[in-house]
């Protein structure tokens, strides 16, 4: 996803800001154990207590005032964590709708934001932000007891130790855990899209087996590199704790020689459990901040959003309302050969079209790219001098409705279906389908126009889907409507009715472009074009076209090409 550099970017300055927040908190805190040093010496001495209460009014104060900066660098972190979750989800569907991304680089995208949210969440990042502080605090605590800052250093070596053996350990078993986590989605996913084929097949138990297999490789790479945690995670606290000891006695035998007050061994136990916190913190979560640090390096490489929709020069656009097609030309990904080959058409808004072709001559391939819901390969695809995949877009009402062979309904009601999630009101939508001709069959269901559509488009008849998603073709007036196979579980008056409302919607101006075989949809063209191995074999007016399509239809033979591959074929009624 193209976007992801701005957003770690975005992400780095918000880490910023935390530290720096973190860091004017530490410093709070060593002025802290100044104040309380400085406190139970005065006590000790039997302060007046005016001092006393100066005293304790500072150190209020600064702890106040630490406990609101790492309140607040805490907030940072939490509000950057959810705004990236949030900017990375709104993007990667912009992307996916919008610019075309590969669902493969938004999926691994997707991951990769969620090991960063991951991480800007974890306790191991507050640590992070906490460790330009330790080098202050130790030295503070060397300005009361050398040799305690000695010790607290020479611990804070042990815990880096522990926390880089900690990394070694999710750089080398993460992988496997990814890889293994990937693999177990990919066979469930396999089982939930084809799991009736699967078993009907016999292959059900070996789905099952290879399933568990991944699942039990991933479960055990995690739970080894948990269990190293652990260990290392007890022994940061054990060398923490060691260091508090050690650092308190040393501190008590300089007390005992009268070389250190007794609050200077509170404020020197105060500033290296302080300056030892992070580090063992950091010692524990040093897996979460090795995956957001890959995470982080991959999308770095990112480039910048790219706008959807790039700029038109006025002298370059055509504003005629016409759709175009230019030496189209389209390969599927691992095909060998060609699904179009240099197709050239111009259909005039209120004409319309009728594409035939054998199966297999790349009918469905055009009526996707006619749609906007590809672009081409080669070649240029345009509603009135625009991308057509971009003029669909880049608007809730787009120009040119779109029946696709498979009705294509989403989750909600058929009242959003039809009206395309939009605020409609239900004249709208009612209308729609009464263009569409379909009005009894959706007043027929249980709830009517508020008859739910599950996740997979469940919850309708096939017949009944097929209403909805021509109901929603024809919503809005678009300027073409683009049907691919649409007698497609019609009966004989079925596609009656279905062509007396394409008659009607052609008469209302709108055009049609048809990829059917039915003779009776054929018939009601101005123009037909014969498609065959992915290439525009002619273009005929209705009568000639009448004839061939008829002929083609009865013998199977379709007819030579008058020209092997036509430039531009120019439709009745085009400028």
């Amino acid at each position: 996803m193209r976007c992801s550099s701005s957003l770690v970017r975005q992400v780095r300055g918000a880490l910023r800001a935390a530290t720096a927040c973190a860091v004017a908190a530490g410093l709070c805190h060593v002025f802290l154990a100044l104040v309380v040093m400085r406190g139970i010496d005065a006590a000790a001495g039997f302060a007046d207590t005016h001092h006393l209460t100066l005293l304790a009014a500072a150190g209020a104060v600064f702890l106040l005032a630490g406990l609101a900066l790492d309140a607040i660098a805490d907030r940072i972190r939490l509000r950057a964590a959810v705004w990236l979750d949030y900017e990375a989800s709104r993007r990667q569907l912009a992307a996916a709708l919008f610019a075309g991304c590969a669902s493969g680089d938004g999926t691994e995208d997707a991951g990769r934001h969620s090991h960063l949210v991951a991480a800007l969440t974890d306790p191991a990042m507050a640590a992070v932000t906490r460790l330009p502080l330790v080098p202050v605090l130790l030295a503070a605590a060397a300005l009361l007891l050398p040799v305690a800052a000695l010790v607290a250093l020479s611990c804070g070596l042990v815990v880096l130790l522990l926390a880089l053996m900690h990394s070694a350990d999710a750089r080398r078993l993460q992988p496997a855990i990814d890889d293994a986590a990937d693999a177990a989605g990919r066979w469930r996913g396999l089982a939930g899209g084809a799991g009736a084929l699967a078993a009907a097949l016999g292959l059900a138990e070996g789905l099952r087996v290879r399933h568990e297999a991944a699942c039990r490789r991933a479960v055990g790479a995690a739970y080894a590199l948990g269990r190293h945690g652990t260990i290392i995670s007890a022994l940061a606290r054990s060398a923490r704790l060691a260091a508090g000891i050690l650092v308190v006695g040393l501190a008590a035998i300089q007390v005992s020689a009268g070389a250190l007050s007794t609050g200077g061994l509170v404020a020197v136990a105060l500033l290296v459990d302080a300056a030892l916190a992070p580090l063992a913190a950091l010692a524990a979560g040093m897996p979460t901040l090795r995956a957001a640090k890959v995470a982080q390096r991959h999308l770095s490489g990112r480039g910048p959003l790219v706008s959807a929709e790039p700029a038109f020069e006025a002298a370059d656009r055509r504003s005629d309302g016409a759709l175009r097609l230019s030496e189209v030309s389209f390969t599927y990904p691992g095909a060998q050969a060609p699904a179009l080959r240099r197709i050239g058409l111009v259909v005039a808004p209120g004409c319309s079209l009728a594409v035939v072709g054998p199966a297999g001559s790349g009918k469905s391939t055009l009526a996707r790219i006619m749609a906007g819901l590809v672009a081409p390969h080669d070649g240029m695809a345009e509603f009135d001098g625009i991308p057509l995949d971009i003029a669909q877009r880049n608007t809730s009402e787009p120009p040119i409705g779109y029946l696709p062979e498979a009705g294509a309904l989403y989750p909600g009601s058929v009242h959003d279906n039809i009206a395309r999630y939009q605020d409609a009101d239900r004249a709208a939508v009612v209308q729609a389908a009464a263009s569409a001709g379909v009005v009894e069959i959706l007043s027929g269901l249980p709830d009517g126009y508020d008859t739910s559509i599950g996740w997979d488009g469940s919850g309708l008849s096939a017949r009944e889907a097929r209403a909805v998603a021509l109901a929603r073709a024809v919503f809005g007036s678009p300027r073409f409507i683009v049907l691919d196979s649409p007698e497609a579980g019609l009966d004989d008056m079925g596609v009656r009715r279905l062509a007396a409302r394409l008659v009607g919607l052609q008469q209302a101006g709108c055009g049609l472009i048809l990829f059917t075989s039915e003779p009776r949809l054929v018939e009601l063209a101005d123009s037909i074009a014969v498609l065959d191995n992915g290439a525009l074999r002619s273009l005929t007016r209705r009568t000639a076209g009448r004839i061939a399509a008829g002929h083609a239809r009865e013998t199977g033979h379709w007819p030579e090409p008058v020209d092997p591959i036509p430039r531009r074929a120019t439709l009745a009624g085009a400028a």
